[in-house]
């Protein structure tokens, strides 16, 4: 799988979430107490614009969910 295209992977390496068609730098990581999840601030670019935004990444048995500022859940399904 191509990761960063659609229809393709995501990846989180290095300190940077690859999503479709944009990559974010995860900075000033805070662990959530009790919770196996990080929140992160985000500075993100794609698609010919740059944004901020805070992003919480939760790991769970199938994969990750992320939980960005504003409210939008995704869940992603790890592939092997």
């Amino acid at each position: 799988m191509t990761v960063g295209q659609d229809g393709g992977a995501i990846a989180i390496r290095d300190g940077v979430f690859h999503g479709v068609e944009a990559q974010c730098s995860l900075t000033i990581p805070v662990n959530a107490r009790d919770m196996d999840a990080t929140l992160f601030d985000a500075s993100c670019e794609g698609e010919g614009r740059k944004w901020q935004r805070r992003l919480m990444i939760l790991d769970t048995p199938e994969g990750i969910v992320t939980i960005r500022s504003g409210g939008l859940v995704a869940r992603y399904i790890r592939c092997d």
